[in-house]
């Protein structure tokens, strides 16, 4: 396990509490280019999960939401029909404020995925939707850490985005965390059998999705 150090989880608090006094509730608060662009990314994750489980519809099923934001996941899924049993996860305490304050009756927790002791398979799905966009000292094992503790906490599957390091403009954006995705992929068989990556959606990211 692998923690978050102090200084880039202070780094990512400062910047979000930033980011919300200049933009507010909006996705550029979350560093995202725009709605559309955001919700390409969870309509993937919907379509996904849709075709793996034909009853999530009728199932509400347990989802966790890893850098959950201002639980946006939760709002696209419902505007899709799919009521979701949803626990929403993030490190800036204003992101936690702010879901809160939109989604009182929903659980929040304010923290990184380690700091929780949550037993394995605890939630059907588990997603992540740029949440390991920040740069950091290492060469991806936080993010490695991550996504194999999020592949604990599933039942069912796992989905999650990165920035592609092969597209021009993430290679060379120095203050955002990029990733060859072959090398995701092959990290993600060391534990998983079923392991699918798209990258025909946007050229500058790809998703993997992890099924159990």
């Amino acid at each position: 396990m692998q923690k978050l150090p102090e200084k880039h989880r202070q780094r990512i608090i400062t910047r979000h509490k930033a980011s919300i006094e200049r933009y507010g509730y909006e996705p550029a608060a979350l560093f995202w280019k725009g709605r559309d662009v955001q919700n390409l990314r969870f309509a993937l994750f919907l379509e996904w999960m849709e075709s793996q489980d034909k009853s999530c519809h009728e199932d509400a099923p347990c989802v966790l939401d890893v850098g959950c934001g201002f639980a946006d996941l939760y709002k696209f899924f419902t505007h899709h029909g799919l009521s979701v049993n949803y626990t929403g996860l993030d490190v800036s305490p204003d992101m936690i404020f702010a879901a809160q304050n939109i989604y009182p009756d929903l659980l929040f927790l304010n923290g990184e995925i380690y700091d929780f002791e949550l037993e394995d398979e605890s939630f059907d799905w588990v997603f992540m939707s740029g949440a390991l966009n920040e740069v950091l000292d290492d060469s991806g094992e936080y993010a490695f850490g991550v996504i194999r503790k999020m592949y604990a906490l599933a039942k069912h599957g796992v989905a999650f985005n990165l920035l592609n390091k092969a597209h021009e403009w993430t290679f060379q954006c120095s203050d955002l965390m990029s990733f060859d995705a072959q090398k995701v992929k092959k990290y993600c068989q060391t534990f998983c059998s079923d392991v699918e990556v798209r990258m025909d959606y946007l050229p500058n990211d790809f998703t993997v999705f992890l099924r159990k």
